[in-house]
């Protein structure tokens, strides 16, 4: 198909000024051939291709295909700015596949840019013309107009059942977002949060200007909040301080409400998995940590040993380099092992050790080494000391890893520390999942699964000297091709450990922030140091002072984290939303009792 050039008694010919389009039968005749066709002839281009064609798929263009129609339009002189006055008034030029011939790239540009505005005006109509249909039909529906929601077309707003359902709004303002989460009361806008808060106040401040005209010059933000429908998308509700002209003015109030709704949803093909896949556990076994190892064992031997699982575990004891040091510090591990594959002789191939001696802690490393004894079709699970295995994990990580397309990050759930959380022992063996037994740690990256030879092609992004400095998920991240899931993972329960927090400055702002959310939650924080203030007898900044001498009660090696919650709590500020455009903000020192 394509634009006709009528050439009178000699025929019809298509033109390639105006386009053509070949289907994929003729195109798969006439490519082998294409060089040949053009070398031999001296014709114009338009009549060697149409000869072309004509010979190797006995086919002849035309402007017609089934029921559609190959609609161009001819320019002479064409000249945009001049002619598109008068062209935009012709149907035929506005419903044409093709406009030529085109006299330059700029012209290109704009006439491309003339059909695009056109196409977006058509299907401003178009919704236009599906508000007012559904507008009229609602009054013959149950509650009639009254029922509309606002924006007409997108799905109305939750309705919760519980106060446990409530979506919360957040507060904000140009520099800070307050209760964002669960787990924060202020913090710093930045990023894409900052970019979408500053972008929908300038769209809210233009709608204003199209309704009022030019009677207000600049605005100021009051109040703002916004919550995210999973039905609907993005609500905000903004207070705009709006100033006229002139200085002498009276400034005005208006509440816009806003909605960035959601696009399309679809759903993306996955390739099909099962839960029969072999898995090789990789434990990295550090000698700071030697003393759970044997927890560990023994949840794999229920697991795994006894269970038959399809599952293989490779511990990797990793020695540090010290000068003048004696014996094996791992010796009991290696019992350890012994011991649960003896009474398992059936599975003894199932747990491999391997010794591996290095000076620095390196992810990248680690795996290399463990790399030359696996192949590259097999699925890896990277493991620590402190988790609690469990087969629901464990097929978890068969179904959520899929090779060349999907590598597994699961957000783990850390228990608090137990003399925290219950009021005497004996604490329970295992990790109790609730909110006042741990938390999700959403920044840890410990775990991990993905196949080797996703592992082999993303470690060619990362030069030898940026090894030790780059972490697993930033490998796969670098890589475009390769999906990182990351979901909470329930049955994926970790003890509660101190954690060692490295040098490199990169890492170690984390992990200090994993470590101060780690100890017990805010709440039972409190508690333990006004229990402590009220026994000796003390005011809380007193306690901050004699935080040191409590950590033996509270917890070892974390006082500076103590003191940093108690400052916390002891400067907490209470923000209440009203529905009224003003925000109060009640200072804790007027009840120093009630947290929130």
């Amino acid at each position: 198909m394509g634009a006709i050039l009528h050439r009178g008694d000699q025929g019809d010919t298509c033109t390639l000024d105006g386009g053509i389009i070949l289907s994929q039968n003729v195109l798969s005749k006439v490519y082998p051939k294409i060089d040949s066709c053009f070398l031999k002839s001296e014709q114009n281009p338009s009549l060697a291709f149409e000869a072309c064609i004509l010979q190797t798929a006995n086919s002849k263009c035309s402007e017609k295909g089934g029921d559609k129609n190959f609609r161009s339009y001819k320019v002479y002189d064409f000249e945009f700015d001049d002619d598109i006055t008068s062209l935009r008034n012709d149907a035929m030029f506005n419903s044409s596949f093709s406009i030529y011939p085109m006299p330059d790239d700029i012209s290109l540009y704009k006439i491309h840019r003339y059909f695009c505005q056109l196409e977006i005006n058509l299907t401003r109509q178009e919704i236009q013309k599906a508000k007012d249909s559904i507008i009229g039909l609602s009054e013959f529906a149950p509650g009639g107009k009254g029922s509309l929601q606002w924006p007409i077309g997108v799905p109305e707003a939750f309705k919760p059942n519980t106060r446990f359902d409530v979506v919360q709004w957040s507060y904000f303002t140009d520099t800070h977002i307050y209760f964002d989460d669960d787990f924060t009361n202020i913090r710093p806008l930045q990023g894409a949060d900052k970019q979408d808060i500053q972008e929908i106040q300038q769209i809210a401040f233009d709608r204003l200007i199209s309704i009022y005209g030019d009677k207000f010059k600049q605005f100021k933000l009051v109040n703002g909040y916004r919550r995210f429908e999973p039905s609907r998308g993005m609500e905000y509700t903004l207070d705009l301080e709006l100033y006229g002209k002139h200085r002498h003015e009276k400034t005005e109030q208006k509440r816009v409400h806003l909605l960035r709704p959601l696009g399309k949803v679809e759903i993306v093909p996955m390739p099909y998995v099962t839960e029969n896949s072999q898995i090789h556990l990789i434990l990295p076994v550090y000698e700071s940590e030697m003393e759970d190892f044997g927890n560990f064992m023994e949840g794999f031997a229920k697991t795994v040993l006894e269970t038959s699982d399809n599952s293989y575990l490779y511990v990797i004891f990793v020695y540090e380099k010290k000068k003048g040091k004696s014996g094996d510090p791992f010796a009991v591990p290696k019992t350890v092992i012994d011991y649960h594959l003896n009474n398992h002789p059936s599975r003894k191939g199932t747990v491999t050790w391997k010794v591996l001696e290095t000076s620095e802690k390196s992810e990248l490393d680690l795996l290399d080494y463990v790399m030359r004894d696996l192949q590259s079709g097999d699925l890896v699970s990277v493991c620590s000391i402190g988790m609690e295995m469990d087969i629901d994990y464990l097929n978890r990580v068969r179904m959520n890893t899929i090779p060349n397309v999907q590598v597994f990050f699961p957000i783990s759930f850390w228990q608090y520390k137990q003399n925290m959380v219950y009021q005497k022992p004996p604490y329970p063996p295992g990790v109790e999942l609730g909110q006042r037994y741990g938390h999700f740690d959403v920044d840890s990256y410990e775990h991990s699964s993905f196949y080797m030879s996703d592992y082999m092609n993303s470690r060619k992004h990362v030069s030898p000297s940026d090894t030790k400095k780059t972490s697993l998920i930033d490998l796969f991240l670098k890589v475009q091709s390769l999906h990182v899931f990351r979901a909470a993972e329930p049955s994926l329960r970790i003890r509660w450990k101190l954690l060692d927090c490295p040098v490199r400055d990169d890492d170690k702002l984390r992990c200090n922030k994993r470590k101060s959310e780690s100890l017990a939650s805010r709440s039972q924080l409190a508690k333990a140091v006004f229990d402590y203030a009220e026994k000796k007898h003390l005011s809380v900044e007193e306690v901050v002072k004699s935080a040191k001498q409590l950590t033996n009660t509270i917890g070892e090696k974390s006082f500076l984290l103590l003191m940093s919650k108690m400052a916390e709590f002891n400067q907490l500020s209470i923000l209440v939303v009203p529905v009224s455009p003003k925000v109060n903000i009640i200072s804790s020192e007027m009840f120093p009792w009630r947290l929130m």
